[in-house]
């Protein structure tokens, strides 16, 4: 929901293990006070929004055990170059991160 973008002091968001389905909001990445974002062990499709790469405060992302596919995007992965940035299970045979240490 787009509102979720309106949660401008929120430190971490996690939703672990409630059945969420589709894709993952890009509105999250209007909450710049991000730390941490734990959204694994739903059903979330697709891919990492590019709007994530706003979250310069992020150090944690947790997405394992989703549906997701694709690659990590670029100006994402810039988060991890940076910063040392957690990709902890983010990767799985559908979906890759090229701008991090190997997946397997």
């Amino acid at each position: 929901p787009t509102e979720l973008g309106m949660l401008s002091n929120l430190i971490e968001l996690t939703l672990v293990d409630n059945t969420l389905k589709g894709t993952i909001p890009s509105e999250i990445g209007q909450i710049t006070t991000l730390v941490q974002i734990n959204l694994s062990s739903n059903d979330l499709t697709q891919n990492i929004p590019v709007e994530f790469a706003m979250l310069s405060k992020l150090e944690v992302l947790l997405v394992y055990e989703n549906s997701l596919s694709g690659e990590v995007p670029w100006e994402v992965c810039q988060l991890h170059v940076e910063k040392d940035f957690d990709f902890e299970g983010i990767c799985s045979p559908t979906f890759t991160c090229d701008c991090c240490q190997p997946c397997f």
